[in-house]
C-alpha cells in the first residue's frame, strides 16, 4: 500500500472580487472565512499528518491485509497537556497602557481543539490548565499552538464586514509547533520545556520563527497498550473512541444503503455510507472520538438506511462505558490484549436479524 500525507500544512493564495455589481471586495470578505473554513477542515485537516490517506496496492490478501491494517489512522497514545504560562507576549495591541488578553489553542490531529481562558491585561499570563489530547505518531507527530489576543469589540473585523467576529475577535500573537518525542520519550515521567512564538506559517521553512514571546507546557505522555487493568475502570472521566468495520445480513435480498449514527451523551457523530447486500463495510476513516466523556454514560450505536426520501432505523445496540473500560480484548493491530478496549460483533437489538461489527476503547484521563 501507499501512505500519502501532507508533512506539513500546504500554503496556499486566492483572491475574490465578485465585481462592482455584486459588492465587489467588501463581499470577498464576507466569504473569505467560509473559503478558508472548507480548505482548512476539509483538505487541510483531512492530509495533514498525522491524517493519511492509505492506497492498496494488493488486494484481498490475508497475508497483506494486516500490514495495511497498521499503517492506516489510528491513535497509538495520549498526553496530558498542562498550558502552564506565557512570557513577554507581543501582539498587536500590547503596548504601556494595553496588556494582552491572551488565550491559547492547541491540537494535535485536528479533530480536537481545545481552548484556555482568557487572562486579561498581561503580557505575562499564567494559566496551569491542564487537557488531554490522542496521539497516532508520537515519534513524529507535533503540536500545533496558537496563542491569541482576545479583544471584547473589534472595529477592524467590522469595517471588514465580518460581523460574526466583530464581538469576541481574535487577532494573531504568535504560533509554535511542540514535538510530542521528548514526552513520549520520557514516559511516564512528565517533560517541561519553553517555547518560541512567532508569525511564521505553518509551512514554512523555518517554521513559526520567534520573536512573539514564550509558552510553557507540561506534558506526560502515556502509550494506549500500557495501561493497567484498574485505570480505564477507576476513570471518572476520558475519550471514548469508536470505530465501526462492518454491518452483516441488515437485508434478507435486496442492496440498501446504511449508515451508523454513534450517539454518547449529547454528542452524535455519523460514519460515512456503505452500500451493499449482506455485508456492508465501511471506510477505515470512520473512527469517531467522544472527548469528555463521564465513566457513568453509554454509547448507542444506530443503524439507519439511507433512501433517497427517507431514513428508516434498522436497529441499534447499546454499550455502557463501564463495560467498555473492563473489557480485555485482543488488538490485531498491536498483538496484545488490552484493557479498556473492546472488539466485537453485536446482534442488532430492535431488529429480527443483523449484527454490526465496532471496536470501542476508553482511554482515561490520567
Amino acid at each position: 500500500a501507499a501512505l500519502v500525507p501532507f508533512r506539513k500544512p500546504p500554503r496556499y493564495k486566492y483572491s475574490l472580487d465578485f465585481g462592482k455589481a455584486f459588492g465587489g471586495p467588501y463581499m470577498a470578505n464576507v466569504v473569505k472565512p467560509f473559503v478558508n473554513m472548507v480548505i482548512n477542515q476539509h483538505i487541510v485537516n483531512t492530509l495533514v499528518w498525522p491524517q493519511r490517506m492509505v492506497i492498496p496496492i494488493i488486494y484481498k490478501d490475508p497475508e497483506v491485509q494486516p500490514e495495511i491494517d497498521a499503517m492506516q489512522y489510528r491513535s497509538k497514545g495520549m498526553i496530558k497537556v498542562t498550558v502552564n504560562q506565557a512570557t513577554n507576549l507581543k501582539g498587536e495591541q500590547t503596548a504601556e497602557t494595553k496588556k494582552s488578553d491572551a488565550c491559547v489553542e492547541f491540537w494535535t490531529d485536528g479533530s480536537f481543539t481545545p481552548e484556555t481562558a482568557t487572562i486579561k491585561h498581561t503580557s505575562n499570563p499564567k494559566w496551569e490548565e491542564t487537557y488531554w489530547l490522542l496521539v497516532q505518531e508520537p515519534m513524529s507527530q507535533e503540536m500545533r499552538v496558537v496563542v491569541n489576543d482576545r479583544s471584547f469589540f473589534s472595529a477592524k473585523e467590522l469595517l471588514s464586514l465580518r460581523v460574526t467576529q466583530t464581538f469576541g475577535a481574535k487577532t494573531l500573537i504568535g504560533r509554535a509547533s511542540v514535538k510530542i518525542k521528548p514526552a513520549a520519550m520520557s514516559e511516564p515521567e512528565p517533560y517541561s520545556a519553553w517555547y518560541h512564538l512567532g508569525e511564521g506559517d505553518w509551512a514554512a521553512s523555518a517554521g513559526c520563527g520567534k520573536g512573539k514571546g514564550k509558552i510553557q507546557f507540561t506534558m506526560i505522555y502515556r502509550s494506549l497498550e500500557n495501561f493497567r487493568s484498574d485505570e480505564p475502570s477507576n476513570a471518572e472521566m476520558g475519550v471514548l473512541i469508536c470505530q465501526v468495520f462492518k454491518c452483516t445480513n441488515l437485508s434478507h435480498s435486496r442492496e440498501i444503503v446504511a449508515y451508523a449514527r454513534m450517539r454518547c451523551g449529547e454528542e452524535v457523530q455519523n460514519t460515512g455510507l456503505a452500500r451493499g447486500k449482506k455485508e456492508h463495510n465501511f471506510n477505515v476513516r470512520n473512527i469517531k472520538e467522544f472527548y469528555n466523556v463521564r465513566f457513568d454514560l453509554d454509547v448507542k450505536v444506530k443503524v439507519i438506511e439511507k433512501t433517497l426520501i427517507a431514513e428508516d432505523f434498522i436497529g441499534v445496540i447499546e454499550v455502557t462505558v463501564a463495560d467498555i473500560s473492563q473489557a480485555n480484548d485482543f488488538n490485531p493491530l498491536t498483538g496484545k490484549k488490552e484493557w479498556g478496549f473492546l472488539r466485537r460483533a453485536f446482534k442488532l437489538d430492535e431488529a429480527d436479524q443483523g449484527e454490526i461489527h465496532v471496536a470501542l476503547r476508553y482511554v482515561p484521563y490520567f
